[in-house]
C-alpha cells in the first residue's frame, strides 16, 4: 500500500469526494453532466473541458452568496431534464441527495438513468440531523439543508431501486472543523452501471473494501 501511495496522480486534492469525481470521469472519455454543480470544486470542466455539462438550479448561491459555474440551468427536482435519452455516458451527482427525502433522490437517479450508462454519487453520511424534523421541514424550493442520513444501506438502496448496480463503493471522512463539526463528517462514494448494461470493470476493490480510499481511488485510475 505504502508503494501505491507515492504515485498518487498530480490531480490528486486531498478530498475523498473529489478525488473520487475526477476518478470517475477520467474513467469515462464520453460526455458527463455534472448536476448540481455549485462552483464546481471538483473542476471537472476546467480539468476535461466542455465534454463535462455542468449543471445547477441557478447561476448564484444563494446560501453560500458566490456564483456557480453552471454551463445549463435546471432544477433537478423537476422532469424531465433538458437532455435526450443515453445523452450522456456519465451522470455525477455530487453532495445532492443528502439534501432530498429518500423518495426524490430514487426519482432524480431515475431521471440520470434514463440519460446515462453510468453514474457516479458521493454523500455525506450526517448523522447530526433529526431526519424526522428535517423531512417534515423540507422544501423543495430551498433545500439546502441536510434532510436524509444517507448510510451505506440507503445508498445501496436508492441505487436499486431506481436501477442502478453498484460497481464500487467507498467510504471515508468528509470533513472536519467548521461546519463539519469538531469530530468531522464521513460519507460514501459510489460508482454504478444501470441494471440493462453490463457491469463496469472498475480495477478498483470490492464493494466493502476495507483499502484506504484515497489510495483506492489512485490505484484504479492508473488501471
Amino acid at each position: 500500500m505504502a508503494e501505491v501511495m507515492t504515485k498518487l496522480p498530480p490531480w490528486n486534492t486531498g478530498t475523498l469526494r473529489y478525488d473520487f469525481h475526477v476518478a470517475c470521469v477520467r474513467k469515462h472519455p464520453g460526455r458527463v453532466l455534472n448536476v448540481g454543480c455549485n462552483e464546481d470544486p471538483s473542476q471537472l470542466r476546467v480539468t476535461f473541458g466542455n465534454r463535462v455539462v455542468n449543471c445547477d438550479r441557478s447561476g448564484w448561491d444563494e446560501h453560500m452568496n458566490r456564483p456557480n459555474a453552471v454551463d445549463r440551468i435546471f432544477d433537478a427536482l423537476e422532469f424531465p431534464w433538458p437532455f435526450e435519452d443515453d445523452s450522456a455516458e456519465l451522470v455525477v451527482l455530487g453532495d445532492i441527495l443528502e439534501h432530498f427525502p429518500a423518495e426524490r433522490s430514487i426519482e432524480v437517479l431515475r431521471e440520470a438513468r434514463r440519460i446515462a450508462d453510468y453514474v457516479c454519487v458521493t454523500v455525506p453520511e450526517d448523522t447530526r440531523i433529526d431526519e424526522a424534523q428535517a423531512h417534515k421541514e423540507w422544501d423543495a424550493a430551498a433545500y439546502n439543508l441536510h434532510t436524509t442520513v444517507v448510510t451505506r444501506n440507503v445508498l445501496e438502496s436508492i441505487l436499486a431501486a431506481s436501477g442502478w448496480e453498484a460497481d464500487w463503493i467507498v467510504s471515508g471522512l468528509w470533513g472536519r472543523g467548521g461546519d463539519w463539526g469538531e469530530d468531522g463528517i464521513n460519507g460514501w462514494c459510489a460508482h454504478a452501471h444501470r441494471s440493462d448494461t453490463p457491469a463496469f470493470a472498475t480495477g478498483g476493490p470490492v464493494p466493502g473494501s476495507a483499502e484506504n480510499p484515497l489510495v483506492a481511488a489512485a490505484r484504479w485510475t492508473a488501471a
